[in-house]
């Protein structure tokens, strides 16, 4: 007679593997895509600043901005706008002090939010 398999040992624990989706918090956007080592970049990750190399754009600056949202987390709100205008203004005076003389704006899935913070963006070059 052959044995009969023992039904405890073929079922799994379902308690040891949670779905990342639905337990993983959203992850933080990020600024991939640039080749470049970023010149600044925001530690909540709004906005960055690179140089192109290559010799046919070294003369090159590119400002990628993700979003306008200063909303990541809610208690922090005030801290991340800080921190995106300063970000943007330490860009400018690196643009500034490495003699760039063009600028890309990249706003490539960049999907709105504070109506404020493009202002800052222009104000900081001031």
């Amino acid at each position: 007679m052959p044995a009969q398999a023992n039904s405890t040992t073929s079922t799994t624990s379902s308690s040891t593997a949670t779905p990342t989706s639905a337990t993983s918090p959203a992850p933080l956007p990020t600024l991939l895509g640039h080749p470049e080592t970023p010149v600044v970049l925001d530690p909540y990750q709004q906005v960055a600043g690179y140089f192109l190399n290559g010799s046919d754009h070294q003369d090159t600056a590119v400002l990628c901005i993700a979003g306008f949202e200063n909303t990541i987390t809610s208690t922090n709100s005030s801290a991340e706008a800080l921190s995106f205008q300063n970000t943007a203004r330490e860009f400018f005076a690196a643009v500034e002090s490495a003699n760039k003389t063009k600028l890309i704006i990249d706003l490539s899935g960049n999907g709105g939010g504070n109506i404020l913070l493009p202002f800052d963006v222009v104000n900081s070059h001031s």
